[in-house]
């Protein structure tokens, strides 16, 4: 296992324990999702998929929720606030290079800078920033131990994104990603789905049925236990 994936791996981890303390159980709740709407919106998503509670209602104490909770409060950007919302909406698909998936995932619905800082997110949380006060997450430390060496494909892609003139958007992610872990956590959730649905582009057909290059990402998120 490489770094990376330990990583993403601890994060899953984090997710587990915020599902736990709301009664989740290991599982999520029940083995089948809930049904989504035939024309599924962005917000039918994170109140179905993404933000979901056992008892039909919103997870406040979702990790995402609370990173775009902290960069409202912070007063960032709406772009900023909406990134921070479906970060790791990738983990949805796949574990490894979530950040990819995610972005993957809503580019072509979003504007492109919003899918960009989520795609590099993923690499810049293992390098520090003392500009932004970003510091390599402890938990990290205490976990893999002092001497880690991130991926090599980690560090060029935290190069890249360093000179891009969106670096900002993606490293306040990481900055907001850190400190979302508080499993008594409420967060109003309303405030946050309303800049979602303001700047995502859903389809008439809804999400997975518009014959977008990705909207197969979507169905698999629809349907996530289909044998085929």
């Amino acid at each position: 296992m490489t770094f990376a994936q330990k990583a993403d791996a601890v994060e899953d981890e984090l997710e587990r324990r915020l599902m736990l303390a709301q009664g989740m159980g290991m599982g999520g709740g029940t083995t089948e999702p809930p049904p989504m709407p035939e024309k599924p919106t962005i917000t039918d998503f994170m109140r179905l998929r993404f933000y979901d509670a056992p008892d039909g209602g919103i997870r406040q104490n979702s990790h995402m929720l609370q990173s775009a909770n902290l960069a409202l409060k912070a007063g960032y950007d709406e772009k900023v606030v909406v990134a921070c919302a479906l970060h790791d909406t990738g983990h949805q698909i796949r574990r490894v290079d979530h950040g990819h998936w995610g972005s993957n995932l809503i580019e072509g619905y979003v504007d492109e800078e919003i899918s960009w800082a989520i795609k590099y997110h993923q690499s810049l949380r293992f390098f520090p920033d003392p500009d932004y006060n970003y510091e390599y997450p402890e938990m990290y430390i205490r976990i893999f131990g002092e001497d880690y060496v991130p991926d090599e494909y980690q560090k060029a892609h935290h190069d890249y994104a360093k000179g891009h003139e969106w670096y900002h958007t993606a490293r306040v992610i990481t900055v907001n990603d850190v400190y979302g872990w508080d499993e008594d956590a409420v967060v109003d959730y309303e405030p946050i789905f309303e800049l979602v649905a303001k700047h995502f582009r859903t389809p008439p057909e809804g999400l997975g049925f518009d014959n977008s290059h990705n909207a197969h990402f979507w169905r698999s998120i629809i349907w996530p236990n289909r044998p085929l």
